[in-house]
């Protein structure tokens, strides 16, 4: 086009996040932080009638909390969402994508109660839980989870089950806070573009690697409320100098200048604990 600091990719992901262009010694708390929704479980298990599914999106939006990865969407605002337009899970993908916008989420997590194990002679409760991380703007995976939560009554005499249950929740969903830890905090910049093809330059010390999806932004004002998802990417080759990622989807053309967050997926598999 004719701007001269756009590119015209013809190329052809709600919440975004914000922060301008990273200097090579900012650190990650400076970086675009991306909006996500923790939408309610549902609850494949045969405990039924506790609210299950709403206490694990519960348990999982208070344990992220504690990363100061993601700019968090409470949950009262998110099942208004689901009320709004008349929503419950299992959310298929186009459901979830439509959430996303309602909510202006760049990430949306969905997942499922998958089980749950009651032993009343050890005192112990095991719960299973799946679930994923979607891209609003292609409703792909980010990074799957499938992992195991306990917790046991202890040697202080007989508790109720239920509250059992909600410490296993909590210890389920703080594993899974380790893993998205382990999700580089990496930011590059966008210096070219051919085709679908985008050439980046690093912004972070932490070196990304094919495979990791990125999440590019557009800074307005500088301000981190102001920023706008315009793409997801997918790294394609990287080192300390350069990135290529692909541009698997767009809402919008894509400017030099703008910034990418890396997402995931996480460097390490996530498996049952138990």
């Amino acid at each position: 086009m004719a701007n001269a600091r756009r590119l015209a990719v013809a190329l052809g992901f709600v919440a975004a996040v914000g922060s301008m262009s990273l200097a090579a010694g900012d650190t990650a708390g400076e970086r675009i932080r991306p909006r996500l929704a923790v939408m309610q479980f549902h609850d494949y298990s045969e405990y039924q009638g506790h609210l299950l599914g709403r206490r694990a999106a519960d348990a999982l939006y208070v344990a992220l909390q504690t990363t100061g990865r993601w700019r968090l969407i409470e949950p009262a605002t998110v099942r208004q969402a689901c009320e709004d337009m008349d929503l419950r899970p299992p959310f298929a993908v186009g459901y979830q994508q439509a959430l996303g916008y309602h909510l202006n989420a760049d990430v949306i997590v969905t997942g499922r109660v998958e089980g749950v194990r009651i032993s009343p002679a050890e005192g112990t409760v095991t719960i299973n839980l799946i679930l994923d991380f979607i891209d609003r703007i292609c409703g792909q995976s980010i990074m799957p989870f499938q992992v195991s939560g306990s917790s046991c009554r202890g040697d202080g005499g007989p508790r109720p089950t239920d509250i059992i249950v909600s410490e296993a929740l909590a210890d389920a969903c703080g594993r899974i806070v380790a893993i998205t830890e382990t999700v580089p905090t990496c930011a590059a910049e966008v210096v070219a573009a051919t085709g679908n093809q985008l050439t980046l330059q690093p912004r972070t010390d932490v070196p990304l690697t094919a495979g990791d999806r990125l999440l590019l932004y557009r800074a307005n004002g500088g301000e981190q409320s102001d920023a706008k998802l315009v793409a997801v990417l997918m790294v394609s080759r990287a080192d300390a100098a350069r990135v290529t990622a692909t541009v698997l989807d767009r809402t919008g053309d894509i400017y030099t200048g703008d910034l990418a967050v890396c997402v995931g997926p996480a460097r390490r598999e996530v498996k049952p604990t138990h």
